[in-house]
């Protein structure tokens, strides 16, 4: 089934979420004053003869009902675009299936620069609201401003999409859910868990003091994904920050600022990298020297150094939706002594820097 989907006609609208994603919600309910006899009859009152992977449980008026019900993710402002709707693939139910003391399978964590997917499965019951984000830590607001939003589907699973702007080191998710928030199936949480959750046990079940609650807590700990260090160069990483170190032989003759024809395969790999990162990734691309020579030389040494490697990742990448700074340090900046020979040939280096520091493009 696809789904064709043009801009809003509401422009203020359109205007504040220009460029986000949001989610554009189909659904098909059943009404008891809206809908003719015979529909009724063939989909029952409460469209309790709706079937399918498109179908879930929901209450309305104290009642249960069923609706077929599906989304998709839209880029606003984007042109005319058809989005793939997907159908489901429903596992086996658990056979302690709204047991009140639960069990969680959280699978691998993926991202595609913009969100997180956690994938899992519970044995809680369908409709149950989880809300998560990407925290620093917990007394602060969620990165992307905002927390998303999931439910429990009809066989226990669930995806929870969860925005993120940048890795950091000490970076989580954190999932919860509790009593009397957006459950589509109250009726159904409160005969299993209780009105506010007391029946709830297991590992992932905490009492949370300050609100006098149960909550389900899940915290997840995403790494700063490990990059392949490009041939005959460094990868170090602190605090989020990735510097890939190429030495200056590798990419210069001695003395010179033109690349060598070998350094490009070295370049090449860098540019792979760069590519896969998220849109708005701060990057710099440092050039550095040792200390032998006169501030002067060196500095515009490692500035025309720096610029000829920014030039050829430019023009043989797609590094458009990079925020790319390119700076020569000179000698101002050594990660080793300038003593002796080797420490000297660390220290004549281009970087490049992922993630970067405001900080680090400063002068000393």
């Amino acid at each position: 089934m696809d789904l064709l989907f043009s801009d809003f006609s509401n422009h203020d609208f359109t205007e504040y979420y220009n460029g986000r994603e949001i989610e554009v919600l189909i659904e098909v309910k059943m009404t008891e004053h809206s809908q003719p006899d015979e529909v009724k009859e063939l989909y029952g009152k409460n469209g309790e003869n709706f079937k399918g992977p498109f179908t879930y449980q929901y209450d309305r008026l104290d009642e249960l009902y069923q609706k077929v019900s599906t989304s998709v993710y839209v880029e606003m402002g984007a042109n005319q675009k058809i989005y793939d709707i997907q159908t489901p693939e429903r596992i086996e139910i658990p056979n302690d299936y709204g047991d009140s003391n639960l069990w969680i399978d959280t699978e691998e964590i993926t991202n595609d620069h913009k969100y997180f997917y956690i994938q899992g499965k519970f044995n809680l019951i369908e409709g149950m609201a989880l809300t998560g984000g990407y925290y620093s830590n917990k007394g602060k607001m969620a990165q992307g401003g905002h927390e998303n939003r999931t439910y429990i589907q009809p066989d226990g699973t669930f995806l929870q999409r969860i925005a993120y702007e940048s890795f950091i080191g000490e970076g989580f998710i954190w999932i919860r859910s509790w009593a009397h928030t957006a459950h589509l199936t109250d009726s159904l949480l409160n005969e299993a868990y209780g009105e506010n959750f007391e029946y709830m046990e297991g590992e992932d079940v905490i009492y949370n003091e300050k609100d006098e609650r149960k909550e389900i807590e899940i915290i997840l700990n995403p790494l700063i994904p490990e990059l392949e260090a490009p041939n005959e160069t460094d990868i170090t990483e602190e605090d989020g920050e990735i510097k890939v170190q190429v030495p200056d032989d590798v990419l210069f003759d001695f003395d010179k600022s033109d690349l060598k024809a070998e350094a490009k395969e070295t370049l090449e790999e860098v540019i792979t990298i760069l590519e896969s990162l998220e849109e708005g990734t701060n990057i710099h691309i440092n050039g550095h020297t040792d200390n032998q020579g006169s501030a002067d030389y060196n500095m515009e040494l490692s500035e025309k150094r720096a610029f000829a490697v920014e030039e050829y990742l430019e023009d043989s990448g797609d590094l458009s939706h990079l925020d790319v700074t390119t700076k020569g340090y000179g000698k101002t900046k050594p990660i080793a002594s300038n003593e002796d020979k080797e420490g000297q040939q660390r220290n004549r280096r281009v970087e490049i820097v992922i993630n970067a520091n405001e900080a680090d493009n400063e002068d000393e």
